[in-house]
């Protein structure tokens, strides 16, 4: 991954901050994506673990632990136990939402029958138009 990031940078072409940007662009992007991660998981365990902040403490540990594996290790493994978790993470939210069908279905209907009552069609019609 690394080397997509660099050979670009060695074009005669490029601007000479072209380098420095597009890697400090990476990093940010790094950093927010663990920013984003690390809310999201400690968010899921309060929900989880019904709202109880003691049970969300593995987060954080978890996710440094996970970036200096990162670092450490060949990408083959990674990337493989990265297909394993997102597809547990699909089934786990496509089972959830198998569940709640009835639910979704009934605040869908609720949603789209007020949408009408505001007006909906004439601003689909002007849309439209």
């Amino acid at each position: 991954a690394v080397p997509a990031t660099q050979v670009p940078h060695r074009r005669p072409w490029r601007a000479p901050w072209a380098g420095p940007f597009i890697s400090l662009s990476v990093l940010a992007f790094a950093f927010a994506t663990l920013l984003c991660f690390s809310h999201y998981g400690t968010e899921s365990v309060y929900f989880l673990s019904g709202g109880r902040k003691k049970g969300a403490g593995f987060v954080f540990p978890a996710l440094v632990c996970s970036v200096f594996a990162g670092a450490l290790l060949s990408p083959a493994p990674l990337w493989a136990l990265t297909d394993v978790i997102l597809a547990l993470m699909t089934f786990l939210n496509l089972t959830a939402l198998f569940f709640a069908r009835k639910e979704i279905g009934a605040l869908s209907a609720d949603f789209f029958i007020r949408e009408e009552g505001k007006g909906g069609r004439e601003r689909k019609r002007k849309n439209a138009a």
